[in-house]
């Protein structure tokens, strides 16, 4: 059975690569789902967000954003490689 990446995981990953707490991984994960945060149009305000609901540098934020993309990025690719291959690598 091929396991997929559920929001717990995402939000465990987002606190795993960016040393986040998981009330803040999950804070910037909802930062997240409020946008379309694939799009590089709405990079500013998702940043700007981060920065805000976690009292963060403006670095610090992009920083995560940039994880983020990262990991949906990688799953993504993972999936188009390998679709009968579980996530657990």
């Amino acid at each position: 059975m091929v396991k997929k990446m559920n929001k717990t995981m995402f939000i465990e990953a987002i606190s795993k690569k960016t040393n986040l707490t998981k009330g803040e991984a999950t804070i910037v994960n909802s930062v997240l789902e409020d946008n379309f945060f694939l799009s590089k149009k709405s990079k500013d305000k998702i940043v700007a967000s981060i920065q805000n609901d976690i009292n963060v540098s403006y670095d610090r934020a992009l920083e995560i954003y940039e994880i983020c993309i990262d990991i949906v990025k990688e799953n993504i690719k993972f999936k188009l490689k390998h679709p009968f291959k579980n996530l657990d690598k």
